[in-house]
């Protein structure tokens, strides 16, 4: 693939991993360890995709995603999460044409599948 993506976890190695794999698809890969990081790349960098983990301490990948819609409305996100699809439901979060939802652990496949999905549209 080609691109920008933004990989955002408070994890380190799954940060790590995850920009790795996206690394080996092609793609171009920043890394943030937090929602106040991402969101201050996002004022520097353009970012074609965002890779965020649901549940971060402070705010949420959730919340991280409607921040950036009023900042870069039309920006890409994929929200990934341990959890069950039911939580993401709770959390008040719908799949659209420009929020995906994959759960972890995140395999090489479906990860490549979901953002060249998600960048195609």
């Amino acid at each position: 693939g080609t691109g920008s993506i933004l990989v955002v976890d408070d994890d380190a190695e799954v940060r790590d991993v995850t920009g790795a794999m996206l690394e080996t698809l092609g793609y171009t890969v920043s890394r943030a360890a937090s929602a106040v990081e991402a969101l201050a790349q996002i004022q520097a960098v353009t970012f074609d995709l965002v890779v965020s983990d649901v549940v971060m301490p402070g705010t949420s990948g959730v919340e991280l995603e409607r921040q950036l819609r009023q900042q870069r409305p039309g920006l890409k996100v994929l929200l990934v999460s341990g959890y069950a699809r039911d939580a993401f439901t709770r959390e008040g979060v719908d799949e659209t044409r420009d929020v995906a939802l994959l759960p972890k652990p995140l395999r090489l496949e479906a990860l490549g599948r979901a953002v060249r999905k998600l960048l195609r549209e």
